[in-house]
């Protein structure tokens, strides 16, 4: 079992700030549940479900923005709210959600804008390397057809 304290989050501080803080946890403990045996995650904060709500919201947008590329705030804490009514209650925490739901996005965006470059590089160096050997194998041709212009054929018959 990990055990990870969140300390930009205290029962006083109504929000963690900038939303990264949490993206960024988010994303760590999503990592170490692929990597991990157990897919359980469990939370907890002060009171069993302000921050919990909160924290959990943001992982199940974040997978909604995964699985659809979209995400509905609104209709993910209602859906959550149906179940776990004391979830995300102020007009604060849905902005934060809201907010932290973009950041995710554009931080996805910006990774898989820095993949397609990485693989458009590794693209253009495939196309220069077979090129390079096209080229160097060109050249053998051209030698070995050079030489064989001037020592006649290419085979030597001594008879």
């Amino acid at each position: 079992m990990r055990v990870f304290h969140f300390k930009n989050w205290t029962p006083t501080s109504d929000l963690p700030s900038p939303p990264q803080s949490l993206i960024f946890l988010m994303m760590r403990l999503q990592e170490i549940r692929k990597s991990s045996d157990s897919k359980v995650i469990m939370i907890s904060c002060s009171d069993g479900y302000s921050a919990s709500g909160v924290f959990v919201c943001l992982m199940r947008v974040a997978a909604e923005i995964h699985l659809t590329r979209t995400v509905d705030v609104y209709r993910t804490v209602q859906s959550m709210r149906f179940d776990r009514p004391q979830f995300v209650t102020s007009q604060a925490q849905y902005n934060y959600l809201n907010e932290a739901a973009i950041v995710y996005f554009k931080m996805l965006q910006l990774e898989e804008q820095k993949k397609k470059k990485e693989e458009e590089k590794k693209q253009a160096k495939r196309i220069k390397d077979a090129e390079t050997e096209e080229s160097e194998l060109g050249g053998a041709k051209e030698r070995k057809e050079i030489d064989t212009m001037k020592h006649g054929s290419s085979s030597v018959d001594d008879t």
